[in-house]
């Protein structure tokens, strides 16, 4: 039996891919934390590389094999963050931020 279920991990890091022992297949993990415990979790190539770097808190479809006895990450819902910082916000500017009008040790051209 297969048991699916929608699953929000801390993203900690991204173990190096490694090659089957025939060299034909190639697995992908990720370091997930949840509740102060942590596991690497097994991930396709794609959902791997739309894990930006850095600690990512993001929701999940997860699911458990009963015949294998395995948990794997099936599907990417949402990056919520990265490093803090709520995903595709634009950063921090202060709204009364004038911009640096100086040139570091140069002076204009006088005629």
């Amino acid at each position: 039996m297969k048991i699916s279920s929608e699953t929000r991990f801390i993203v900690v890091g991204k173990a190096e891919p490694t090659k089957s022992q025939d060299g034909k297949s190639t697995y992908y993990r990720v370091a997930c934390m949840q509740e102060g415990q942590a596991t690497n979790v097994s991930v396709s190539e794609e959902i791997y590389d739309a894990i930006p770097s850095g600690i990512v808190d993001a929701r999940f479809t997860t699911s458990y094999d009963d015949k294998y006895q395995s948990f794997r990450i099936d599907a990417l819902i949402e990056i919520i963050s990265v490093n803090g910082v709520a995903y595709g916000a634009a950063p921090d500017v202060k709204p009364d931020a004038k911009p640096d009008t100086k040139t570091s040790g140069s002076t204009p051209d006088k005629k």
